[in-house]
Parts: C-alpha cells; structure tokens; sequence
C-alpha cells in the first residue's frame, strides 16, 4: 500500500497543504528541543517547505489530526540516491518530528508510525527507498527512550548507526598559523573538484550521489538548480605538495530556511556568551534568532592531513574573511576536532539511526558514514 492510499483509509492523517496548514505546521516545529543544556526552538519561515526542496528532489509531510481537527503530529520524509557498498540505491530520510506533548498525540504517533514507514518503503512514488535514514540529538534521553529503544513494539526497529559530534564554532580568540593553505576553488578546479568529491562521497555509507560517469541523477546538478549560489567559486580547497586537491568545503548559510532561537543556556555558555562581548565577538544570546554557516561538502583526505590541521585551516580562512559576525559549525566523528585550538566552541552529539521493519535484515556502519547536518 502506498502514502496516499494510507491516507485515504485514514483520514485523520493528511499532507500538509501550502495555502492552509503552514501556520500549523510552523507552530509544531517551532515547539522548544533540548540539547547540551541549550534550549532552542526552529524557525522555518515563512516556508515550511523551503528547507524540504535543499535536501532532495521528491519530499512530503503530513499532519495526524485528532477527530476534533486538533494538529497532533508533524512528520516529513525527503528522498535521495545514496551510495551504499558501492552502488547508488534510493533512501530517505525522515525528519520534522513534532508532537503536541500529550497523551493523544503520543497514541496517534504509535498507531500510525510503523504503517507510514511500510507506505513508504512501497510506495513508487517516492522510488521504494530501500533506506531510511534520521538523527536524534543523543541527550534527548526522553526522544532515544521512547522513540528508539521502545519503537520494536509499535512495528519499526531504530538500527544505530554511529554518533557524530555537531562542532559549533563561535569565534576565535587568536589566529595561529595553518599547516596548509586555504584558498577558493576557481573554474579552473572543476574537473579536479567534482571528481575529489565524488570519489570521498562513493566510498562512504550514504554517501551523496556524486558520479564521474552517469550525470542523470547527479547531486551537484540538483544543488547547482537548488541551492542558492551553489557554484565551484564558493569552495574552499587545500592542495598538498604535489598540487593535489586533498580537501574542500562549501560553506553554507541556510538561514533563508532555518534558523534557530536561543530560548535558554547553560552557565558556561553565558560566561562565553560575556567573553565574546569583551573581545567584540558576536555570539548568540537568549532570546536571539541566529544563523549558522555550515562547512558543506566537508571531504578531507585523512591519509594526507589530519581532519584537525584541515577544518583549522578552513576556519582561519574564513575567520580572516569574517572576523566577528559569523558562526560555524560541522560534523565529526566524536573527538576529531578536541583538545587546544584558538577557537571557541562547543558540541552537541548526535545518534544517527536507520528506520528498518522488524522483517528487514538489521543495517549496522560498514563504512564511514555520510551526513549533511546542515539540511536538517
């Protein structure tokens, strides 16, 4: 059974419509999250869906109401081919996970979820993602309870993945020198470029659906129609040597799609929050909207240069660009980007997990894994 002959047996469940339910779902979403002591709500106006058309070609959310028409439920699904094991095969990824916080909310989602996810996996529409991928902040303890550790019951299985840490930059208290050079990528690149990063993205687990060969469903013609001012001048890339290109990154501001709100901090964040004032830093305050630049495309050859010394390198670089008014964050594996830099930062863990089926073989990492934290 496919989504919408789901939908049409219950009609409870229901596509968010532009014209009448972005108010709705605008209000769920922005409903506060916790993580590291830091609470923040999202603000995705005034279109919901705008963050959906950056992350892929084919994407949908629905709305679970109760039979007095009140909004329960928010979900969303966006579709991509991603490599696995070395052939590009069709996932998903769910996200947009909002709830009223009440006991009627909570039996709505129980009752449907494991069906949505079968509608999904079968419906054509959307290429019978074979895959379907998420993320939950890890000190959501409540979200990795209920939602992870308790989901087998109620007809879905949480496979983990690994854990990533969200590196947030918020300024740099001194420049030190970098072990390799930064520069923008001119067309000159382009070859070179596409081909580093198709090959990075084709050795991972979910990697993006790059190709050297078969453009048809290439991602970088889907970002260079999607993105706003996707292009070869707005990468960094480091060379080694031998003239090599052994890592780049397109840093990106989502901030016309999503930004978040500060709601409340904790102790040692407020204290930064002071420091930054005195050094005449920009960093985010309760009560504030902000923007984050995320380093995108983040491909770092480690056989050639440690992830540290690179993400350093780029930071500096755009530090020296942008001295006090931008923020910027990455994912990494847990630990990469620790101990002393000049930078001052802080983290937030994330649990990647595939939604499976209880009769579908468990998917555990074979392989680094690839995640765009950015698009979420």
């Amino acid at each position: 059974m496919d989504l919408e002959s789901y939908f049409n047996l219950n009609p409870e469940i229901s596509l968010v419509d532009r014209a009448t339910d972005q108010t709705t779902a605008l209000h769920l979403l922005s409903s506060p999250m916790h993580a590291a002591g830091v609470k923040v709500s999202y603000d995705r106006s005034p279109d919901f869906y705008r963050l959906l058309r950056l992350q892929g070609q084919k994407y949908c959310s629905a709305l679970i109401r109760s039979q007095d028409d009140e909004p329960l439920t928010l979900f969303s699904f966006s579709f991509q081919k991603k490599w696995v094991g070395g052939e590009l095969v069709d996932c998903g990824y769910a996200g947009d996970f909002r709830t009223a916080q009440s006991l009627l909310s909570a039996r709505a989602w129980r009752k449907h979820f494991a069906n949505i996810v079968r509608s999904v996996k079968d419906d054509p529409t959307y290429n019978r993602p074979k895959y379907i991928l998420t993320a939950i902040m890890k000190d959501n303890v409540a979200a990795i309870r209920n939602i992870a550790a308790g989901s087998v019951k109620f007809g879905v299985r949480y496979d983990h993945l690994d854990d990533l840490e969200m590196v947030n930059v918020i300024g740099r208290l001194f420049k030190t020198k970098s072990k390799i050079k930064t520069v923008r990528a001119t067309q000159t690149d382009e070859i070179e470029l596409k081909s580093f990063i198709a090959r990075s993205e084709a050795a991972k687990m979910f990697g993006a659906a790059y190709s050297e060969n078969d453009k048809s469903g290439d991602e970088w013609n889907f970002k260079t129609s999607n993105w706003p001012n996707f292009s070869i001048e707005q990468f960094l890339i480091q060379r080694n040597p031998a003239a090599e290109i052994i890592a780049c990154t397109l840093p990106f501001n989502p901030g016309f799609a999503k930004r978040m709100r500060l709601l409340e901090i904790p102790f040692f964040l407020k204290k930064i929050s002071d420091l930054g004032s005195l050094l005449k830093i920009k960093t985010p305050k309760v009560g504030e909207a902000f923007e984050t630049v995320y380093l995108t495309h983040l491909e770092i050859n480690e056989s050639k240069i440690s992830f540290k010394e690179s993400v350093s390198s780029f930071l500096n670089f755009l530090f020296d660009e942008n001295p006090s008014d931008a923020q910027y964050s990455f994912a990494a594996a847990p630990g990469k980007f620790g101990g002393f830099t000049p930078f001052i930062k802080f983290s937030t863990m994330i649990s990647l997990f595939c939604i499976s089926l209880p009769e579908e073989p468990v998917v555990t990492k074979n392989a680094a894994l690839s995640f765009e934290m950015g698009l979420v």
